[in-house]
């Protein structure tokens, strides 16, 4: 409540200073047209008396202003505005404070909501005006192009320093004027660590975003998105460094190690833990058929869910332990229950483990220390940018939003 309390008491002390800065420039006004203007500029005629408003987060107020008028040595009559204070050229462009410009700017940018002034919230209209005369579009491509040629130059990572590269595809609906499409975004995140906070954040999110012709989707192949992604590895990771590929376990990805000579690949630790819910998940939240039968079957002697077992063992234990496991749970299953749709339900994480091992545990069964977070990446570098409920953007807006909070957080963005 205290905090409460000043806030409101901050408000309205700014809102009295806003008040009297006003008086004070309408005072100003007053009297360069009775006494200033008479002594310096006898000439000039009065034509006609104007107010104009200001529109602020703490109340609207008028400005007085005064258009003259003076004849000219031609005979002809020149009218004009006398700003004696530069607020008033500033509402010559536009009646809106420049913060609450800023703020409207920043909140479609941010996927934030737009904000409210005075009680009434700033059109989307009003917002898009304001993106176009300000240049914000050019302003943020240069900022991200300065990056880009730094990052070329520089490079992301130092010599004989790891790079790691966060693959990962998503669908969203983009907006295309009578039709709202879903376009796949694939998704590379070129960085060094982001563990550590002492680190500055810094990399480069490469994006490949699937095109509509006609109503037709138009999907790059697999062997295409490799060439790039190759190519801007070499523009901007050093020689010779040791590549990192993380993702979910899709053929694709894990065969974009063949790219490189120094390369491997790591499961992304969202995707494993997302299959293993699926899978033997007993959670509230958790879309598993088999729901029932985990919430009421434990291992024996610990008196632990199996979900919580076999998650422990794949993220601490090395692969022996988790064939042990995967045996003796497999076990229990067929002799309390020998249900097949059951067993086929839990065989298909099994496999995917399979598919993956090289990327959970190395070649001698050990697990993988380095850990991987591409679903992190994903979100942050692209998702989170573009999702608004009930909100469909188009594909420039959304190229923004990903280009300009990437750069907020020392990102680059290349579109492929």
């Amino acid at each position: 409540m205290r905090n409460i309390i000043e806030i409101e008491e901050n408000k309205n002390h700014i809102k009295q200073a806003l008040e009297e800065k006003i008086a004070k420039i309408n005072e100003l006004e007053k009297h360069f047209r009775e006494v200033i203007r008479k002594k310096e500029h006898p000439n000039w005629k009065i034509c006609r008396y104007k107010k104009r408003k200001y529109i602020t987060k703490f109340g609207v107020f008028e400005l007085n202003i005064t258009m003259y008028e003076k004849k000219q040595e031609n005979g002809k009559l020149k009218r004009f505005v006398y700003y004696h204070h530069d607020l008033l050229k500033q509402l010559s462009r536009q009646k809106y404070d420049f913060t609450i410009i800023e703020e409207t700017i920043e909140a479609i940018l941010k996927n934030d909501s737009l904000p409210t002034v005075n009680g009434k919230r700033i059109e989307p209209s009003t917002a898009r005006f304001w993106m176009k005369k300000y240049a914000i579009e050019e302003k943020i491509i240069n900022e991200n192009n300065k990056l880009i040629e730094h990052f070329q130059k520089e490079k992301i990572n130092k010599k004989n320093e790891q790079i790691n590269i966060e693959i990962d595809d998503t669908y969203h609906k983009i907006n295309y004027g009578k039709s709202k499409e879903k376009v796949r975004f694939r998704t590379a995140v070129f960085h060094t660590d982001f563990t550590n906070k002492d680190i500055k954040k810094k990399g480069v999110v490469l994006l490949e975003i699937n095109e509509f012709i006609k109503g037709k989707e138009h999907t790059k192949k697999s062997s295409q998105y490799y060439d790039i992604l190759a190519e801007k590895t070499s523009e901007f990771v050093h020689e010779e460094s040791q590549i990192l590929v993380k993702g979910d376990g899709a053929r694709w990805i894990k065969n974009s190690i063949l790219l490189w000579e120094n390369s491997s690949f790591y499961l992304d630790k969202f995707h494993l833990i997302k299959k293993i819910k699926g899978a033997i998940g007993h959670q509230r939240n958790v879309s598993n058929p088999f729901k029932k039968v985990f919430q009421n079957l434990k291992v024996e002697h610990h008196n632990q869910y199996w979900y919580d077992v076999f998650l422990y063992v794949l993220e601490n234990k090395n692969k022996d332990d988790f064939m042990k496991l995967k045996d003796d749970f497999l076990a229990v299953l067929e002799e309390k229950f020998n249900d097949k749709k059951l067993l086929n339900h839990v065989k298909e994480l099994f496999r995917y483990i399979k598919n993956n091992e090289n990327g959970i545990w190395d070649l001698d069964g050990k697990r993988k220390i380095v850990r991987c977070y591409t679903e992190h990446f994903m979100y942050y570098k692209c998702k989170k940018n573009i999702k608004k409920s009930h909100s469909f953007f188009g594909l420039n807006l959304t190229k923004l939003k990903i280009m300009y909070n990437n750069l907020v957080n020392g990102f680059a963005t290349i579109f492929a």
